[in-house]
């Protein structure tokens, strides 16, 4: 089931300082997104607003634990999709990197056990870290001095794990983080 959310304080200013009323509408995605890789240095001068200004956007707007932050394309139109899980599912705000207006909800609830049990595991696992997802774009950030196109919260991973893949110049970084301490597990560099 999916259903339109209405913002949290939707007369407060926009996350950039902007004030504007922002109209919500359901983003439907057809196939398959790109993912992080080559393909996104060349688009990455026409990103305006970081993935964490995203993450801080949708967090602002919509309650829920950040667990997955991406920039993706379809069409050749980027876009940021930021996951949030709250008790009663997942939240898919979607986010205009060139000037950090949310331009797209998606709601999951309820679909399906297996997704359920997913959405509880990664719930719990927020609850008990001692760092957030943004802090660990932003710790990631700070190592490698790129701009960050993805970040995940692997909760089924013992210890839970935080991923983020960076890209800087013709070169990307991929680096681990654990949800208990924030202590660096694995820093790779491709290319």
């Amino acid at each position: 089931m999916y259903r339109i959310l209405p913002l949290r304080n939707s007369n407060a200013p926009s996350p950039i300082g902007r004030v504007a009323t922002l109209v919500v509408v359901v983003l439907l995605v057809a196939g398959s997104p790109g993912r992080a890789g080559s393909e996104f240095h060349n688009v990455l001068g026409h990103v305006h607003f970081a993935l964490a200004d995203a993450v801080r956007a949708a967090q602002d707007s919509f309650e829920g634990y950040a667990v997955d932050a991406t920039l993706e394309s379809e069409d050749d139109m980027y876009y940021y999709r930021v996951a949030l899980v709250d008790p009663e599912g997942r939240t898919n705000v979607f986010v205009n990197p060139a000037n950090g207006l949310i331009i797209g909800v998606q709601r999951e609830e309820g679909i399906a056990v297996r997704l359920r049990s997913r959405w509880e595991r990664e719930l719990t696992a927020c609850k008990s870290a001692k760092i957030s997802l943004l802090d660990a774009v932003t710790t990631a950030s700070e190592i490698s001095g790129g701009h960050v196109v993805e970040a995940d919260f692997r909760t089924y991973r013992d210890p839970p794990t935080y991923f983020i893949r960076i890209v800087t110049g013709d070169k990307e970084h991929e680096v681990s983080l654990a949800a208990e301490n924030g202590a660096i597990l694995e820093h790779d560099i491709d290319g």
